[in-house]
């Protein structure tokens, strides 16, 4: 069997460069990172309370200690405000969209959201990077190869096993469904359905 498999396998088509582009094209998104930003915050359930902390930051207290007093939010709280890596439609709608126009270092908010009210600060903003098809065009190639060959080795079975079924006769108990007078059993009716 291993070696009709390999048979099978190696005649594949080798993967074109057309084939390469087309599928680099279709999922670059699998090739890059979408921008993201680093966050501090503080969740609050009022906006009155949201003004407050936001009062006390720009007044020299410590976003730090000002989380950690005030935020709802136990995540972020228990590191100070900080959330890293946010990527935009991560967090909830309005606050995803205010994190995503903020200018870095500027307090913002607050942001009303259904967990309450967020005031934030951007604190670095990292780019959105994309790796070039020449980085990863032998992983995409390797890729294709596999999936070409995979996709050749199931058309042969089928195609050999309807080839060769009607030609199979099996011995009486040891028919299998791979036999040419191969019946299904019979499925039994629901007994409740019986005694009506």
């Amino acid at each position: 069997m291993a070696k009709i498999e390999e048979k099978v396998t190696k005649s594949h088509k080798k993967v074109t460069e057309a084939e390469v582009a087309h599928y680099y094209n279709k999922h670059k998104s699998q090739y890059g990172q979408p921008e993201r930003r680093d966050l501090r915050i503080v969740l609050t359930k009022t906006e009155a309370a949201a003004k407050q902390a936001k009062h006390e930051i720009e007044s020299g207290k410590s976003f730090a200690n000002v989380a950690k007093a005030r935020s709802i939010d136990p995540t972020s709280k228990s590191t100070g405000g900080e959330l890293r890596g946010v990527v935009k439609g991560e967090e909830q709608k309005a606050l995803s969209e205010a994190v995503f126009k903020a200018k870095a270092g500027v307090m913002s908010g607050p942001v009303k959201t259904s967990f309450g009210y967020y005031v934030f600060e951007v604190k670095a903003s990292r780019a959105a990077t994309q790796q070039p098809l020449s980085q990863v065009k032998s992983t995409i190639e390797q890729q294709l190869a596999e999936q070409g060959q995979q996709t050749s080795l199931a058309k042969f079975i089928k195609e050999f096993q309807k080839k060769w079924k009607d030609k199979t006769e099996c011995r009486s108990g040891y028919v299998v469904q791979d036999c040419n007078h191969y019946k299904a059993p019979k499925t039994t009716s629901n007994a409740s359905s019986a005694t009506k």
